[in-house]
């Protein structure tokens, strides 16, 4: 079951277009001699991760890019808050982002978390400028996961747009129900906007009472 719902989860996150990329960092270079001490080196290796972290924290400061510490993700740009561990999930590491993202091109995979036995993920997204239509791409995300459906031959399922209620307020959304060997998965992909940018914040789980509540494990950052 774990393996069928991880595949499942790695599906959705091509129709969504979202993709994990790196900031380019600078650093500078440090002649030393060959007399420098051991010390003198270690030194020097500090000094070159403290600006590595430095300029990697300006990069981020340049777009939309959200912030990670310890189980917490939080991205101001768009007030969201996401506290993995206090929600009984795990948040994933930078590795487990880059082998999530590599083959969607259209975007940033921002977080990604999920529970021990994963029938409870979590997604969130920014989607690159050209994606700036929020209607236009629920319905690219509907007849994707439509198409996804029919492949997997999952005929048993239901794609619509709706609302949803997240971060206290009505937000435009893609809910889908798959039944599959008795077990349902729901899936609710919303959408919010910093300007004109987009941030998609997926949910994927077998539990219906927390595909209805689920959003609340989200809060505003500030």
């Amino acid at each position: 079951m774990r393996k069928n719902f991880k595949l499942a989860a790695l599906a959705i996150a091509s129709v969504l277009a979202v993709t994990a990329c790196g900031a380019n960092a600078k650093t500078e270079k440090v002649e030393t001699s060959a007399t420098e001490s051991k010390e003198a080196s270690q030194k020097t290796d500090e000094k070159k991760a403290e600006e590595t972290t430095e300029s990697l924290s300006e990069a981020k400061t340049d777009d939309l890019s959200g912030v990670t510490e310890g189980s917490v993700y939080t991205n101001k740009a768009f007030n969201i808050k996401f506290d993995a561990e206090a929600n009984g999930m795990i948040l994933a590491s930078p590795e487990e982002l880059a082998a999530l993202g590599q083959d969607a091109p259209d975007g940033l995979l921002e977080a990604y978390a999920y529970d021990s036995t994963y029938t409870k993920t979590v997604m969130i997204g920014i989607m690159n400028e050209e994606f700036n239509d929020v209607q236009a791409y629920m319905e690219t995300v509907v007849d994707g996961q439509k198409k996804i459906n029919e492949e997997m031959g999952m005929e048993d399922s239901k794609v619509e747009t709706a609302t949803i209620k997240l971060l206290g307020e009505d937000v435009p959304c893609v809910k889908t129900e798959i039944t599959s060997g008795g077990v349902t998965q729901y899936q609710i992909q919303a959408f919010i906007k910093s300007g004109d940018r987009i941030a998609i914040v997926v949910l994927m789980t077998m539990d219906e009472e927390i595909a209805k509540t689920g959003m609340d494990m989200f809060t505003k950052a500030e």
